[in-house]
């Protein structure tokens, strides 16, 4: 399995373990970034463009691609970032006119 392939698989199991993922996703629906106590317009991954940016220049503190992976992976689990395309998950499935029919069945 490639890695890129293995690791969208594994960032999707992180998200599900999300405690406060209601609570987040909320917060993206309303176009707000996810950390407590900001109110700055959603950027990507869930934070708006001064956190994301943060959140990178940490990224790349990290010393190994091994290191910055497992970096991204708690990040996703604590719920501080959004695995990668997950905001856009939830913006399109919002406005999804058919989903309440799906919910449904």
């Amino acid at each position: 399995m490639q890695l890129s392939l293995a690791k969208h698989y594994l960032m999707r199991a992180l998200a599900m373990d999300r405690e406060n993922e209601q609570t987040i996703k909320s917060r993206v629906l309303k176009g707000r970034c996810i950390l407590d106590g900001c109110e700055n317009p959603l950027g990507s991954r869930g934070l708006c463009d001064h956190h994301r940016q943060k959140w990178y220049r940490t990224l790349k503190e990290e010393s190994t691609e091994d290191r910055r992976l497992e970096f991204e992976e708690r990040s996703v689990k604590l719920g501080l970032i959004l695995r990668s395309g997950e905001q856009d998950e939830w913006i399109r499935e919002q406005s999804n006119p058919f989903r309440a029919a799906k919910a449904s069945s």
